[in-house]
Protein backbone atom coordinates (compact mmCIF):
# COMPACT_ATOMS: atom_id res chain seq x y z
CA UNK A 1 0.00 0.00 0.00
CA UNK A 2 2.88 2.36 0.95
CA UNK A 3 5.14 1.05 -1.53
CA UNK A 4 5.22 4.04 -4.32
CA UNK A 5 6.17 3.51 -7.83
CA UNK A 6 6.88 6.58 -9.81
CA UNK A 7 4.62 6.82 -12.86
CA UNK A 8 6.14 6.97 -16.06
CA UNK A 9 5.00 9.11 -19.06
CA UNK A 10 3.71 6.80 -22.52
CA UNK A 11 6.22 6.74 -24.81
CA UNK A 12 5.93 8.98 -27.84
CA UNK A 13 5.50 7.07 -31.01
CA UNK A 14 8.91 6.09 -32.81
CA UNK A 15 10.09 7.85 -35.72
CA UNK A 16 11.41 6.26 -38.89
CA UNK A 17 14.83 7.26 -37.76
CA UNK A 18 13.83 5.95 -34.20
CA UNK A 19 12.83 2.84 -35.84
CA UNK A 20 16.24 2.73 -37.77
CA UNK A 21 18.28 3.68 -34.27
CA UNK A 22 16.83 0.97 -32.58
CA UNK A 23 17.42 -1.73 -35.33
CA UNK A 24 19.45 -4.81 -35.35
CA UNK A 25 22.11 -2.69 -37.64
CA UNK A 26 22.29 -0.01 -35.13
CA UNK A 27 22.64 -2.12 -31.60
CA UNK A 28 25.65 -4.24 -33.42
CA UNK A 29 27.46 -1.02 -34.66
CA UNK A 30 27.31 0.49 -31.35
CA UNK A 31 28.87 -2.91 -29.82
CA UNK A 32 31.69 -2.64 -31.99
CA UNK A 33 34.86 -2.09 -29.59
CA UNK A 34 37.68 0.85 -31.83
CA UNK A 35 39.23 -2.44 -33.28
CA UNK A 36 36.16 -3.64 -34.91
CA UNK A 37 35.44 -0.57 -36.26
CA UNK A 38 38.76 -0.05 -38.26
CA UNK A 39 38.52 -4.02 -39.22
CA UNK A 40 34.91 -2.97 -40.63
CA UNK A 41 36.29 -0.31 -42.55
CA UNK A 42 38.88 -1.73 -44.34
CA UNK A 43 36.18 -4.85 -44.95
CA UNK A 44 34.00 -2.38 -46.88
CA UNK A 45 37.12 -1.03 -48.66
CA UNK A 46 37.43 -4.88 -49.99
CA UNK A 47 36.16 -5.13 -53.46
CA UNK A 48 36.07 -9.08 -52.56
CA UNK A 49 33.52 -8.46 -50.27
CA UNK A 50 31.67 -5.30 -50.96
CA UNK A 51 31.64 -5.06 -55.52
CA UNK A 52 29.80 -1.80 -56.16
CA UNK A 53 28.73 1.03 -53.79
CA UNK A 54 31.60 0.73 -51.19
CA UNK A 55 31.81 4.75 -50.76
CA UNK A 56 28.16 4.95 -49.74
CA UNK A 57 28.34 2.01 -47.65
CA UNK A 58 31.57 3.75 -46.33
CA UNK A 59 29.74 7.31 -45.36
CA UNK A 60 26.32 5.29 -44.00
CA UNK A 61 29.08 3.37 -41.33
CA UNK A 62 31.27 6.83 -40.59
CA UNK A 63 27.39 8.15 -39.49
CA UNK A 64 27.04 5.81 -37.54
CA UNK A 65 30.11 5.91 -35.63
CA UNK A 66 31.19 9.07 -35.93
CA UNK A 67 31.52 10.32 -31.93
CA UNK A 68 31.65 14.24 -33.36
CA UNK A 69 28.05 13.58 -34.47
CA UNK A 70 24.69 13.00 -32.36
CA UNK A 71 22.90 10.40 -34.20
CA UNK A 72 20.05 10.63 -32.34
CA UNK A 73 19.64 14.13 -33.34
CA UNK A 74 19.68 13.17 -37.36
CA UNK A 75 16.52 12.63 -39.35
CA UNK A 76 16.12 10.13 -42.33
CA UNK A 77 16.83 13.12 -44.58
CA UNK A 78 19.89 14.39 -43.51
CA UNK A 79 21.44 10.55 -43.43
CA UNK A 80 20.39 10.03 -46.83
CA UNK A 81 22.06 13.62 -47.93
CA UNK A 82 25.20 12.49 -46.19
CA UNK A 83 25.31 8.99 -47.62
CA UNK A 84 23.77 9.86 -51.06
CA UNK A 85 25.08 13.83 -51.24
CA UNK A 86 24.60 13.96 -54.82
CA UNK A 87 20.93 11.99 -54.90
CA UNK A 88 17.29 13.60 -53.71
CA UNK A 89 16.03 11.96 -51.23
CA UNK A 90 14.32 8.49 -51.74
CA UNK A 91 12.85 6.62 -48.93
CA UNK A 92 13.51 3.02 -50.77
CA UNK A 93 17.02 4.20 -51.66
CA UNK A 94 17.64 4.68 -47.71
CA UNK A 95 16.11 1.52 -47.04
CA UNK A 96 18.21 -0.65 -49.39
CA UNK A 97 21.48 1.25 -48.28
CA UNK A 98 20.05 0.06 -44.67
CA UNK A 99 19.69 -3.86 -45.55
CA UNK A 100 22.59 -4.11 -47.60
CA UNK A 101 24.73 -2.58 -44.76
CA UNK A 102 23.21 -4.86 -42.14
CA UNK A 103 23.91 -7.61 -44.66
CA UNK A 104 27.91 -6.88 -45.21
CA UNK A 105 27.92 -6.25 -41.15
CA UNK A 106 26.62 -10.16 -40.81
CA UNK A 107 29.00 -11.28 -43.33
CA UNK A 108 31.95 -9.43 -41.37
CA UNK A 109 30.71 -11.07 -38.29
CA UNK A 110 30.46 -14.02 -39.28
CA UNK A 111 34.47 -14.50 -41.18
CA UNK A 112 35.16 -12.36 -38.01
CA UNK A 113 34.04 -15.43 -35.36
CA UNK A 114 35.43 -17.96 -38.10
CA UNK A 115 38.90 -17.15 -37.96
CA UNK A 116 39.09 -16.87 -34.28
CA UNK A 117 41.89 -19.32 -32.75
CA UNK A 118 39.68 -21.14 -31.47
CA UNK A 119 37.98 -22.48 -34.71
CA UNK A 120 41.08 -23.22 -36.14
CA UNK A 121 39.66 -27.11 -35.89
CA UNK A 122 36.92 -26.39 -38.28
CA UNK A 123 38.93 -24.33 -40.62
CA UNK A 124 41.22 -27.35 -40.98
CA UNK A 125 38.66 -29.79 -41.32
CA UNK A 126 36.72 -27.69 -44.17
CA UNK A 127 39.81 -27.33 -46.24
CA UNK A 128 40.15 -31.28 -46.35
CA UNK A 129 36.53 -31.38 -47.40
CA UNK A 130 37.41 -28.22 -50.17
CA UNK A 131 40.38 -30.94 -50.91
CA UNK A 132 38.03 -33.99 -51.51
CA UNK A 133 35.98 -32.06 -53.30
CA UNK A 134 38.34 -31.41 -56.02
CA UNK A 135 39.89 -34.86 -56.31
CA UNK A 136 43.48 -33.83 -54.65
CA UNK A 137 43.77 -37.28 -53.48
CA UNK A 138 47.47 -36.28 -52.37
CA UNK A 139 46.41 -33.08 -50.86
CA UNK A 140 43.77 -34.29 -49.07
CA UNK A 141 45.46 -37.52 -47.47
CA UNK A 142 47.94 -34.86 -45.67
CA UNK A 143 45.29 -32.19 -44.61
CA UNK A 144 43.80 -35.68 -42.68
CA UNK A 145 46.76 -36.77 -40.82
CA UNK A 146 47.79 -33.24 -40.20
CA UNK A 147 44.09 -33.22 -38.52
CA UNK A 148 44.64 -36.70 -36.60
CA UNK A 149 47.62 -35.37 -35.20
CA UNK A 150 46.49 -32.35 -33.93
CA UNK A 151 43.54 -33.45 -32.31
CA UNK A 152 45.57 -36.51 -30.88
CA UNK A 153 47.82 -33.86 -29.47
CA UNK A 154 45.13 -32.50 -27.44
CA UNK A 155 44.68 -35.22 -25.79
CA UNK A 156 41.83 -33.18 -22.60
CA UNK A 157 38.76 -34.63 -22.37
CA UNK A 158 35.94 -32.06 -23.81
CA UNK A 159 32.43 -32.55 -25.52
CA UNK A 160 33.92 -30.28 -28.27
CA UNK A 161 37.05 -32.72 -28.47
CA UNK A 162 35.37 -35.56 -29.48
CA UNK A 163 32.52 -34.20 -31.71
CA UNK A 164 36.08 -32.49 -33.51
CA UNK A 165 37.38 -36.38 -33.46
CA UNK A 166 33.79 -37.45 -34.91
CA UNK A 167 33.61 -34.55 -37.83
CA UNK A 168 37.54 -36.36 -38.88
CA UNK A 169 36.63 -39.89 -38.65
CA UNK A 170 32.86 -39.37 -41.10
CA UNK A 171 34.79 -36.94 -43.04
CA UNK A 172 37.24 -39.89 -43.74
CA UNK A 173 34.31 -42.40 -43.69
CA UNK A 174 32.66 -39.86 -46.55
CA UNK A 175 36.18 -40.32 -48.86
CA UNK A 176 36.76 -44.51 -48.12
CA UNK A 177 33.15 -44.99 -49.58
CA UNK A 178 33.35 -42.92 -52.44
CA UNK A 179 36.28 -45.67 -53.20
CA UNK A 180 34.82 -49.12 -51.66
CA UNK A 181 36.32 -52.13 -51.97
CA UNK A 182 34.83 -54.40 -49.36
CA UNK A 183 37.99 -55.05 -47.87
CA UNK A 184 37.50 -51.95 -45.01
CA UNK A 185 35.23 -51.21 -42.31
CA UNK A 186 35.05 -47.57 -44.22
CA UNK A 187 36.15 -46.15 -41.09
CA UNK A 188 33.10 -46.69 -38.90
CA UNK A 189 34.75 -47.94 -36.02
CA UNK A 190 36.23 -44.15 -35.16
CA UNK A 191 33.17 -42.77 -36.53
CA UNK A 192 31.42 -44.80 -33.44
CA UNK A 193 33.38 -44.35 -30.86
CA UNK A 194 33.79 -40.90 -30.80
CA UNK A 195 29.75 -40.47 -31.59
CA UNK A 196 29.17 -42.45 -28.26
CA UNK A 197 31.50 -40.44 -26.30
CA UNK A 198 30.14 -37.53 -27.64
CA UNK A 199 26.50 -38.29 -27.11
CA UNK A 200 27.04 -39.39 -24.04
CA UNK A 201 28.51 -36.93 -22.34
CA UNK A 202 25.88 -34.57 -24.13
CA UNK A 203 22.96 -36.27 -22.78
CA UNK A 204 24.47 -37.17 -19.14
CA UNK A 205 24.77 -33.11 -19.06
CA UNK A 206 21.70 -32.07 -20.65
CA UNK A 207 19.81 -34.72 -18.20
CA UNK A 208 21.81 -33.25 -14.74
CA UNK A 209 21.17 -29.62 -16.00
CA UNK A 210 17.70 -30.14 -16.76
CA UNK A 211 17.11 -32.17 -13.24
CA UNK A 212 19.17 -29.15 -11.61
CA UNK A 213 16.33 -27.20 -12.87
CA UNK A 214 13.51 -29.36 -11.41
CA UNK A 215 15.16 -29.23 -8.01
CA UNK A 216 15.25 -24.61 -8.50
CA UNK A 217 11.92 -24.47 -10.33
CA UNK A 218 9.20 -26.22 -12.21
CA UNK A 219 9.92 -26.04 -16.10
CA UNK A 220 7.62 -28.47 -18.59
CA UNK A 221 8.17 -31.87 -18.78
CA UNK A 222 8.00 -32.52 -22.82
CA UNK A 223 7.28 -35.82 -24.56
CA UNK A 224 11.28 -35.57 -25.69
CA UNK A 225 12.67 -35.11 -22.52
CA UNK A 226 9.77 -37.61 -20.07
CA UNK A 227 11.81 -40.10 -23.20
CA UNK A 228 14.90 -38.88 -22.54
CA UNK A 229 14.75 -38.76 -18.50
CA UNK A 230 13.13 -42.38 -18.32
CA UNK A 231 16.42 -44.34 -19.63
CA UNK A 232 19.48 -42.20 -18.79
CA UNK A 233 21.32 -45.36 -19.58
CA UNK A 234 25.55 -45.31 -20.25
CA UNK A 235 27.32 -48.73 -20.19
CA UNK A 236 29.92 -49.39 -18.39
CA UNK A 237 32.50 -49.52 -21.75
CA UNK A 238 31.82 -45.69 -21.91
CA UNK A 239 32.28 -44.87 -18.19
CA UNK A 240 35.79 -46.91 -18.24
CA UNK A 241 36.62 -44.79 -21.56
CA UNK A 242 36.02 -41.25 -20.42
CA UNK A 243 36.45 -40.27 -16.56
CA UNK A 244 34.29 -37.23 -17.69
CA UNK A 245 31.47 -39.35 -18.18
CA UNK A 246 32.42 -40.83 -15.13
CA UNK A 247 32.25 -37.52 -13.35
CA UNK A 248 29.00 -36.81 -14.67
CA UNK A 249 27.16 -40.11 -13.88
CA UNK A 250 28.78 -39.61 -10.29
CA UNK A 251 26.76 -36.30 -10.52
CA UNK A 252 23.54 -37.73 -11.74
CA UNK A 253 23.61 -40.86 -9.02
CA UNK A 254 24.55 -38.48 -5.91
CA UNK A 255 22.18 -35.59 -6.55
CA UNK A 256 19.34 -37.13 -8.63
CA UNK A 257 19.44 -41.08 -7.77
CA UNK A 258 19.45 -40.58 -3.92
CA UNK A 259 19.28 -38.03 -1.17
CA UNK A 260 22.49 -36.15 -1.26
CA UNK A 261 24.77 -34.79 1.60
CA UNK A 262 27.36 -33.67 2.53
CA UNK A 263 29.84 -36.31 2.03
CA UNK A 264 28.54 -36.61 -1.44
CA UNK A 265 29.25 -33.33 -2.14
CA UNK A 266 32.99 -33.45 -0.73
CA UNK A 267 33.59 -37.00 -2.34
CA UNK A 268 32.56 -35.40 -5.87
CA UNK A 269 35.05 -31.89 -5.35
CA UNK A 270 38.08 -34.50 -4.73
CA UNK A 271 36.79 -36.37 -7.49
CA UNK A 272 37.14 -33.29 -9.92
CA UNK A 273 40.05 -32.59 -9.19
CA UNK A 274 41.51 -35.85 -9.47
CA UNK A 275 41.14 -35.55 -13.00
CA UNK A 276 40.72 -32.29 -13.58
CA UNK A 277 44.37 -31.91 -15.27
CA UNK A 278 42.52 -34.58 -17.79
CA UNK A 279 39.80 -32.59 -18.97
CA UNK A 280 39.28 -29.15 -20.69
CA UNK A 281 39.33 -26.41 -18.58
CA UNK A 282 35.84 -25.49 -20.20
CA UNK A 283 33.88 -28.87 -19.09
CA UNK A 284 35.73 -28.10 -15.68
CA UNK A 285 34.63 -25.37 -15.03
CA UNK A 286 30.92 -26.42 -16.11
CA UNK A 287 31.08 -29.07 -13.71
CA UNK A 288 32.68 -26.65 -10.67
CA UNK A 289 29.85 -24.61 -11.70
CA UNK A 290 26.67 -27.26 -11.26
CA UNK A 291 28.77 -28.70 -8.34
CA UNK A 292 27.96 -24.80 -6.70
CA UNK A 293 24.67 -24.68 -7.84
CA UNK A 294 23.79 -27.68 -6.38
CA UNK A 295 25.59 -26.96 -2.97
CA UNK A 296 23.50 -23.68 -3.58
CA UNK A 297 20.42 -25.57 -3.49
CA UNK A 298 21.75 -27.97 -0.44
CA UNK A 299 21.55 -24.87 1.49
CA UNK A 300 18.26 -23.52 0.81
CA UNK A 301 16.75 -26.56 2.18
CA UNK A 302 18.17 -26.17 5.62
CA UNK A 303 22.10 -27.53 5.16
CA UNK A 304 23.74 -24.31 6.48
CA UNK A 305 26.73 -25.86 7.04
CA UNK A 306 27.64 -26.25 3.41
CA UNK A 307 28.89 -22.22 3.40
CA UNK A 308 32.00 -23.17 4.42
CA UNK A 309 32.68 -25.67 2.04
CA UNK A 310 31.07 -23.79 -0.73
CA UNK A 311 32.95 -20.49 0.03
CA UNK A 312 36.75 -22.44 -0.60
CA UNK A 313 35.16 -24.27 -3.66
CA UNK A 314 34.38 -20.56 -5.04
CA UNK A 315 37.34 -19.22 -3.83
CA UNK A 316 39.35 -21.84 -5.65
CA UNK A 317 37.21 -21.46 -9.14
CA UNK A 318 38.09 -17.55 -8.72
CA UNK A 319 41.71 -18.50 -8.52
CA UNK A 320 41.67 -20.95 -11.31
CA UNK A 321 39.21 -18.89 -13.59
CA UNK A 322 36.31 -21.17 -14.28
CA UNK A 323 34.42 -18.01 -12.80
CA UNK A 324 35.02 -15.49 -15.43
CA UNK A 325 34.54 -15.44 -19.67
CA UNK A 326 36.52 -13.05 -21.42
CA UNK A 327 37.68 -12.02 -18.07
CA UNK A 328 33.84 -11.13 -17.16
CA UNK A 329 31.85 -12.52 -14.12
CA UNK A 330 28.19 -13.67 -14.55
CA UNK A 331 25.87 -11.17 -12.37
CA UNK A 332 24.32 -13.98 -10.59
CA UNK A 333 27.78 -15.34 -9.43
CA UNK A 334 28.72 -12.07 -8.51
CA UNK A 335 26.01 -12.10 -6.09
CA UNK A 336 26.02 -15.58 -5.02
CA UNK A 337 29.68 -15.44 -3.68
CA UNK A 338 29.26 -12.30 -1.81
CA UNK A 339 26.34 -13.57 0.23
CA UNK A 340 28.24 -17.00 0.49
CA UNK A 341 30.81 -15.27 2.12
CA UNK A 342 29.16 -13.03 4.36
CA UNK A 343 27.13 -15.56 5.37
CA UNK A 344 30.07 -17.22 7.13
CA UNK A 345 31.36 -13.94 8.30
CA UNK A 346 33.83 -13.18 5.50
CA UNK A 347 32.97 -9.07 5.94
CA UNK A 348 36.54 -8.06 4.86
CA UNK A 349 37.12 -10.89 2.05
CA UNK A 350 33.48 -9.96 0.35
CA UNK A 351 34.42 -6.17 0.50
CA UNK A 352 38.10 -6.96 -1.51
CA UNK A 353 35.99 -9.03 -3.73
CA UNK A 354 33.22 -7.04 -4.79
CA UNK A 355 35.79 -3.96 -4.80
CA UNK A 356 38.15 -6.00 -7.33
CA UNK A 357 35.00 -7.06 -9.72
CA UNK A 358 33.32 -4.19 -9.93
CA UNK A 359 34.22 -3.30 -13.37
CA UNK A 360 34.18 -6.72 -14.27
CA UNK A 361 30.64 -7.93 -14.08
CA UNK A 362 28.85 -9.35 -17.19
CA UNK A 363 26.25 -6.79 -18.79
CA UNK A 364 26.47 -3.36 -18.91
CA UNK A 365 23.29 -2.75 -18.23
CA UNK A 366 22.74 -2.86 -14.32
CA UNK A 367 26.42 -3.60 -13.31
CA UNK A 368 26.43 -0.31 -10.72
CA UNK A 369 22.93 -1.54 -9.31
CA UNK A 370 24.33 -4.88 -8.89
CA UNK A 371 27.35 -3.42 -7.42
CA UNK A 372 24.79 -1.22 -4.94
CA UNK A 373 23.54 -4.09 -3.96
CA UNK A 374 26.44 -6.19 -2.93
CA UNK A 375 28.03 -3.23 -1.23
CA UNK A 376 24.96 -3.04 0.60
CA UNK A 377 24.49 -6.32 2.13
CA UNK A 378 28.56 -6.14 3.39
CA UNK A 379 27.21 -3.03 4.98
CA UNK A 380 24.00 -4.49 6.44
CA UNK A 381 26.62 -7.31 8.22
CA UNK A 382 28.48 -4.92 9.42
CA UNK A 383 25.25 -3.09 11.10
CA UNK A 384 25.88 0.07 9.42
CA UNK A 385 21.92 -0.30 8.37
CA UNK A 386 21.33 3.33 7.20
CA UNK A 387 24.29 3.23 4.81
CA UNK A 388 23.02 0.18 3.53
CA UNK A 389 19.49 1.26 2.87
CA UNK A 390 20.93 4.24 1.21
CA UNK A 391 22.71 1.69 -1.17
CA UNK A 392 19.71 -0.54 -2.15
CA UNK A 393 18.61 -0.62 -5.93
CA UNK A 394 15.33 -2.36 -7.06
CA UNK A 395 15.26 -1.58 -10.80
CA UNK A 396 17.09 -4.86 -11.84
CA UNK A 397 15.67 -7.32 -15.44
CA UNK A 398 16.15 -10.74 -12.74
CA UNK A 399 13.61 -10.31 -10.40
CA UNK A 400 16.19 -12.92 -8.23
CA UNK A 401 17.98 -10.17 -7.77
CA UNK A 402 15.08 -7.43 -6.79
CA UNK A 403 13.99 -10.21 -4.68
CA UNK A 404 17.02 -9.98 -2.76
CA UNK A 405 16.91 -6.35 -2.36
CA UNK A 406 13.42 -6.18 -1.43
CA UNK A 407 14.17 -8.69 1.94
CA UNK A 408 17.20 -6.75 2.37
CA UNK A 409 15.28 -3.84 3.12
CA UNK A 410 12.60 -5.50 5.16
CA UNK A 411 15.64 -6.99 7.18
CA UNK A 412 16.66 -3.42 7.86
CA UNK A 413 13.80 -2.44 8.88
CA UNK A 414 13.21 -5.05 11.57
CA UNK A 415 16.87 -4.16 12.49
CA UNK A 416 15.95 -0.22 13.21
CA UNK A 417 12.29 -0.97 14.26
CA UNK A 418 10.68 0.79 11.85
CA UNK A 419 6.87 1.68 12.67
CA UNK A 420 6.92 1.20 8.58
CA UNK A 421 7.72 -2.56 8.91
CA UNK A 422 4.24 -4.10 8.72
CA UNK A 423 3.14 -2.18 5.35
CA UNK A 424 6.20 -2.89 3.48
CA UNK A 425 5.93 -6.72 4.24
CA UNK A 426 2.29 -6.42 3.08
CA UNK A 427 3.38 -4.59 0.03
CA UNK A 428 6.42 -7.29 -0.31
CA UNK A 429 3.85 -10.31 -0.20
CA UNK A 430 1.07 -9.06 -2.58
CA UNK A 431 3.89 -8.24 -5.10
CA UNK A 432 5.03 -11.95 -4.55
CA UNK A 433 1.31 -13.04 -4.79
CA UNK A 434 0.79 -10.48 -8.26
CA UNK A 435 3.74 -12.05 -10.25
CA UNK A 436 4.74 -15.59 -8.91
CA UNK A 437 2.53 -16.90 -11.86
CA UNK A 438 4.39 -14.26 -14.31
CA UNK A 439 8.17 -13.92 -13.28
CA UNK A 440 9.20 -15.40 -10.28
CA UNK A 441 10.10 -19.26 -9.66
CA UNK A 442 8.47 -21.59 -7.91
CA UNK A 443 11.25 -21.89 -5.43
CA UNK A 444 12.12 -18.22 -5.18
CA UNK A 445 7.82 -17.91 -4.44
CA UNK A 446 8.05 -20.52 -1.42
CA UNK A 447 11.34 -19.42 0.02
CA UNK A 448 10.55 -15.85 -0.43
CA UNK A 449 6.90 -16.11 1.26
CA UNK A 450 8.49 -18.50 4.16
CA UNK A 451 10.64 -15.73 4.85
CA UNK A 452 7.78 -13.23 5.05
CA UNK A 453 5.73 -15.26 7.45
CA UNK A 454 8.45 -16.21 9.78
CA UNK A 455 9.07 -12.06 9.66
CA UNK A 456 5.67 -11.45 10.83
CA UNK A 457 6.17 -13.59 13.57
CA UNK A 458 9.46 -12.17 15.04
CA UNK A 459 8.07 -8.79 14.70
CA UNK A 460 4.84 -9.24 16.01
CA UNK A 461 4.36 -7.02 19.39
CA UNK A 462 4.57 -9.80 22.35
CA UNK A 463 6.68 -10.13 25.31
CA UNK A 464 9.68 -11.94 24.40
CA UNK A 465 10.66 -15.26 25.65
CA UNK A 466 12.76 -18.56 25.96
CA UNK A 467 9.33 -20.11 24.62
CA UNK A 468 8.07 -17.78 21.65
CA UNK A 469 12.23 -18.18 20.82
CA UNK A 470 12.13 -21.81 20.76
CA UNK A 471 8.51 -22.23 19.04
CA UNK A 472 9.72 -19.65 16.13
CA UNK A 473 13.12 -21.42 15.89
CA UNK A 474 11.42 -24.63 15.58
CA UNK A 475 9.01 -23.30 12.49
CA UNK A 476 12.03 -22.01 11.01
CA UNK A 477 13.46 -25.45 10.92
CA UNK A 478 10.26 -27.12 9.59
CA UNK A 479 10.40 -25.11 6.16
CA UNK A 480 12.11 -26.69 3.83
CA UNK A 481 12.58 -23.57 1.58
CA UNK A 482 13.17 -20.39 3.74
CA UNK A 483 15.28 -17.41 2.24
CA UNK A 484 17.29 -15.98 4.55
CA UNK A 485 17.48 -18.77 6.97
CA UNK A 486 20.42 -18.18 9.32
CA UNK A 487 19.77 -14.32 10.08
CA UNK A 488 16.05 -15.39 10.89
CA UNK A 489 17.76 -18.00 13.43
CA UNK A 490 19.47 -15.31 14.46
CA UNK A 491 16.93 -13.15 15.32
CA UNK A 492 15.04 -15.69 16.58
CA UNK A 493 17.75 -16.71 19.58
CA UNK A 494 17.67 -12.85 20.35
CA UNK A 495 14.12 -13.23 21.35
CA UNK A 496 15.33 -15.40 24.29
CA UNK A 497 17.97 -13.51 25.23
CA UNK A 498 16.57 -10.35 25.43
CA UNK A 499 13.80 -10.98 27.90
CA UNK A 500 14.53 -14.85 29.47
CA UNK A 501 11.29 -16.18 31.26
CA UNK A 502 11.11 -16.00 34.75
Amino acid sequence: MLLVRCATAPAAPKTGLDKMINSKLFQIIQSFAPEEKEAFSLFLKSPFHVRGGADEMLRYFSCLTDSNRQIDSLDKETLHALVFPDKPFSEARFERATTRLYKIVEQFLTIQQYQLEENEPKRMLDLAVSFRKKNLDSLYEKQILKLKKSAGENNKESVKNYLHKYQIAREEHIKLSLANTGKTDLGISDMLENLHLFYNLELIEMINLFSLQQKLGNPPLTEALEYTMAKPHVSDYMIQKSPLIYIRTKIQDYFFQSDANQEMFEYLDLLIKKYENQIDQEEVADLYGFLRSYCTFLISVKNLDLYAPLHEIQKYSLKKGYFHYMDKINSYNFLNITRVALNINKIEWAKDFIDSQRHKIWGEGESEELYKLNKALCLFEEKKYEDALQNIMYNFFFVSYFLVARRLELRIYYELKFDLLPYKIDAFRKYIERESSKKVSEMDRVSSVNFINMLLQLSQKSPNSAKRSAQIIQRINQKKLLAERRWLLVKAHELAVSQPDS
